[in-house]
């Protein structure tokens, strides 16, 4: 409950709300999708694709959404079509499903991602 109150108040307050990996969960969960058990998600690395695609993001989760739909935009998907990143159409409210602070090293395109999301309230 304490999260669905979280993202309430992102949406009346205006305030930016990035969520990562339970995150997107709890995001998507909010707004009317439904988590499904995945397999092949739990200590792997993987490629993503869509508007967001990188050659290798981190899994660390055997929940995952499918389906999303408005107001959240799908932004990539993993090979096995688990949604691996989302945005909100109209707030500054996003999420993924990989971790970039488990990174030795920081991704700059990690770096860049989380930058222009607080920046403008978009990953893309």
């Amino acid at each position: 409950e304490t999260e669905r109150v979280m993202i309430k108040y992102a949406e009346t307050q205006d305030v930016p709300l990035f969520g990562i990996c339970r995150g997107l969960q709890m995001v998507a969960t909010y707004y009317g999708a439904s988590l499904k058990k995945v397999d092949g998600h739990v200590r792997v690395d993987h490629p993503v694709s869509g508007m967001i695609s990188r050659e290798t993001v981190n899994s660390f989760h055997g929940m995952g959404i499918k389906n999303v739909s408005s107001p959240l935009v799908e932004l990539c998907r993993s090979d096995d079509g688990v949604i691996e990143a989302i945005q909100h159409e109209k707030f500054k409210i996003a999420a993924v499903m990989w971790h970039p602070e488990r990174v030795e090293g920081f991704s700059i395109e990690d770096i860049d991602m989380v930058s222009r999301f607080y920046d403008g309230g978009r990953l893309i």
